[in-house]
């Protein structure tokens, strides 16, 4: 039979998505303000694995990966 223990912390990332350049980084400096401080941002990555978001999105679009320091319990993330 299994223990009940507190969830550990974890890591919180976020995926984005867009063809605008600015957009992204607006959408950094909001998620700054929401989570704090990011430790890691990769830059912007082709999105060319599939058309599926053009027509709504455009075509163009980059794909970036941030990752916040603060570890935030699981039960936040909803």
């Amino acid at each position: 039979m299994g223990t009940v223990k507190e969830p550990a912390p974890v890591k919180l990332f976020v995926a984005l998505l867009s063809g605008n350049e600015d957009l992204l980084s607006t959408v950094e400096k909001e998620l700054v303000s929401l989570f704090g401080a990011m430790d890691s941002s990769t830059r912007g990555i082709p999105w060319e694995l599939t058309d599926y978001y053009k027509e709504e999105m455009g075509s163009g679009l980059m794909r970036r990966f941030v990752s916040f320091e603060a570890l935030v319990s699981p039960e936040k993330l909803p």
